[in-house]
C-alpha cells in the first residue's frame, strides 16, 4: 500500500493579505486564480513523461472499470430487466420512474467508490510538480483514505446531481466548486464534509474557470476515445495533472509552523 504524504507535505490555505503576500512567502503575487494554461502545463507534464502517465492511465481505466462495468450491468438489470438491453422501452411514467430511482442511486455509488481512484491520480500529478518521486504504487494512495473518499464521493455525487437538476448551470458551477475535494482529503487529514467546504469556499468565486478547465480536459477525453480508445492514456492524465496545477497553485506546499488562526499547522521536515 503506497503512503500518505509526510506531515511536513500537508497543505494548508493561508490567510491572504494584498500587502504582505502570503504569510511564508507568496510564490504569486496576489490571489491565485484557476487558469486555462493549466492544460498547457499538464499537457507539457504528461509528454514529458509518457511512459509513466500511460502505463498509470492504463491501470486507471480498468480498475475504473472494474468497479463501473458490474454496476452497469446490475443496473441494466434492475431498469430494463436485462443486462444487455436489446429492445426500446416505452417511455412510459413507470419506466421513467423505475429508470431514474435506479439510475441515480447507481451513478452515486459508482462516483464514491471511483473516488479514491481519482484521488490517487491527483496525487501523483502534485507530487510531479513537487519533485518528489512516483510510481505505479502510488495509485493505491486513495485507499489509505478510502472511508473519508468513497464518503466524500457519495456527497459531492449527491450535490452535483441537485444542482444538474436545477437548469444544469448550478451543477456546472459546483462541478468546479468541488474540484480539490479529493486531493484535501488526502493532504490535509480532515473529514470528508471539511473538505468540501474548504475545496467549495477556496474556489466558490472561481468555480465556473474551473469548470471550464475541466470541460477543455473532457473534450479531450472525448477526441481520446474516438482515437480508438487509445488516446485516453494521453487525455485522461492531461484531465488531473490540470487540476492538480491549480491546486498546487491554491495550496502551495509549505514547510514552516503557521502561526494560529491563519489555517492549518504544518510541522517542520523531519531532518
Amino acid at each position: 500500500m503506497a503512503e500518505l504524504p509526510p506531515d511536513h507535505s500537508n497543505y494548508y490555505r493561508p490567510g491572504y493579505n494584498p500587502a504582505a503576500g502570503y504569510s511564508t512567502g507568496a510564490r504569486i503575487p496576489g490571489p491565485p486564480q484557476v487558469t486555462v494554461d493549466s492544460i498547457g502545463q499538464a499537457c507539457q507534464m504528461v509528454f514529458g513523461d509518457l511512459g509513466t502517465w500511460v502505463v498509470v492511465s492504463l491501470l486507471f481505466i480498468l480498475m475504473s472499470w472494474a468497479v463501473s462495468i458490474p454496476l452497469t450491468f446490475l443496473q441494466n438489470f434492475l431498469v430494463y430487466g436485462s443486462v444487455f438491453p436489446m429492445q426500446a422501452q416505452p417511455m412510459d411514467d413507470q419506466f421513467l420512474a423505475r429508470y431514474f430511482s435506479v439510475v441515480l442511486p447507481f451513478s452515486l455509488v459508482t462516483q464514491a467508490l471511483t473516488f479514491p481512484l481519482q484521488a490517487s491520480l491527483l496525487e501523483i500529478a502534485v507530487r510531479k510538480q513537487e519533485g518528489r518521486p512516483t510510481g505505479i504504487q502510488d495509485l493505491f494512495v486513495g485507499f489509505s483514505k478510502f472511508p473519508q473518499l468513497v464518503l466524500a464521493g457519495l456527497m459531492v455525487g449527491f450535490f452535483i446531481s441537485i444542482g444538474m437538476v436545477l437548469l444544469l448551470i448550478p451543477g456546472f458551477w459546483l462541478l468546479g466548486c468541488f474540484a480539490f475535494v479529493p486531493l484535501i482529503i488526502l493532504r490535509q487529514n480532515v473529514s470528508a464534509w471539511q473538505a468540501i467546504t474548504i475545496s467549495f469556499n477556496t474556489l466558490r468565486s472561481q468555480g465556473f474557470m474551473m469548470f471550464i478547465v475541466i470541460l477543455l480536459a473532457a473534450l479531450l477525453n472525448i477526441a481520446g476515445f474516438c482515437a480508438l480508445c487509445v488516446g485516453l492514456l494521453f487525455s485522461i492524465p492531461i484531465m488531473y495533472v490540470a487540476v492538480a496545477s491549480n491546486y498546487y497553485n491554491f495550496f502551495p506546499p509549505q514547510f514552516q509552523q503557521e502561526p494560529a488562526g491563519m489555517g492549518l499547522a504544518v510541522p517542520p521536515p523531519n531532518p
